[in-house]
């Protein structure tokens, strides 16, 4: 296959590099969700305890608060989230033409393994972000050990809210 063209292969490739650069709007849409998920996050909390919340503005408060750690957390989930589909998409370009290396599944494990790991550490830490008044650092390592002591919970609840969305990514491999 040295040297051999086929216009099916250039499209196809076409086309996987196209989806490669369209999933890079991945990582400012997990970052603009962190900023309003301070908010959901702060009237969760306050109808969580008890407290008269009125949506609207404890939304915004909430948004005032605790912006930049909720926008700096799911930036982070936005990066592993693009890591993990780009991997996928990397394997899919490079099985097109027979042109996989070995070490690719390697990669995608590795990377899947990181987005699990990742995800179970963020179901414990950004409950906590608004929840205790801790410096940022402390808050990163006592989510740390609360995920580790409770992984296997924190799996399973990962696995159950990422069924919707293998739902919608079956619908676009």
């Amino acid at each position: 296959f040295i040297g051999a063209t086929n216009d099916t292969l250039v499209a196809m490739r076409g086309i996987y590099n196209m989806r490669i650069l369209y999933y890079l709007t991945i990582i400012p849409g997990f970052t603009l969700m962190g900023i309003g998920a301070s908010g959901l996050f702060y009237c969760m909390r306050n109808k969580v305890w008890g407290a008269n919340t009125k949506v609207f503005k404890h939304f915004f408060r909430g948004v005032k608060k605790y912006w930049w750690q909720f926008m700096l957390a799911f930036t982070f989930i936005g990066v592993v989230v693009y890591g993990f589909v780009a991997s996928i998409q990397a394997y899919l370009l490079m099985s097109v033409g027979a042109t996989a290396p070995w070490w690719i599944w390697l990669v995608m494990v590795l990377i899947s393994i990181l987005a699990l790991l990742t995800l179970v550490f963020m179901i414990v830490y950004l409950p906590t972000i608004n929840m205790y008044r801790m410096k940022n650092r402390y808050t990163i390592k006592n989510s740390l050990i609360l995920s580790f002591i409770s992984f296997v919970p924190a799996v399973i609840m990962v696995l159950l809210l990422a069924i919707p969305f293998a739902m919608m990514a079956w619908m676009f491999t």
